[in-house]
């Protein structure tokens, strides 16, 4: 029963910060929009107050010339969407395309972890992976990889 109760008050304080976080963000909105969905987003120049991201389509953004982009990059992040793409469905072709699938990879990432203590709010992670055993097509829930000596 106290587990149920630290669990429900706990759920009841998160709901409270989320409501006032969402309060927080909706109060810089304009006619309940965010600066990022209003058409100063998507002017070449830059309003002081406007949306710190310059929206524009791929199409739009390839004609740009780089004059313009730097000039965009100077006050705001350029956030380019409709961008095309090919079909990447999970295959040893499609996934070939990052380099050699018989090679170890090294990845690292960062993630954030709010239970650590500061001044490390941060958990940094890294992992590899390879085939040793061969190329094999399959589906990704199905990649069961042995362990890589």
């Amino acid at each position: 029963m106290q587990d149920f109760l630290l669990t429900s008050l706990q759920a009841d304080l998160e709901i409270s910060v989320l409501h006032r976080v969402q309060k927080l963000v909706e109060r810089n909105y304009v006619d309940g929009h965010p600066h990022h969905h209003l058409p100063a987003a998507r002017d070449t120049n830059y309003t002081p107050g406007s949306s710190v991201f310059f929206i524009v389509d791929f199409v739009d953004f390839m004609k740009l010339p780089p004059f313009l982009i730097h000039r965009i990059l100077r006050d705001r992040h350029i956030v380019v969407q409709n961008i095309p793409q090919e079909d990447f469905s999970w295959s040893l072709d499609t996934f070939s395309r990052f380099g050699s699938l018989a090679h170890r990879r090294e990845i690292q990432g960062m993630l954030p972890v709010d239970s650590l203590p500061s001044p490390s709010p941060h958990l940094y992670t890294s992992c590899s992976w390879a085939m040793p055993w061969g190329l094999q097509e399959g589906l990704a829930q199905d990649w069961n990889p042995e362990p890589v000596a």
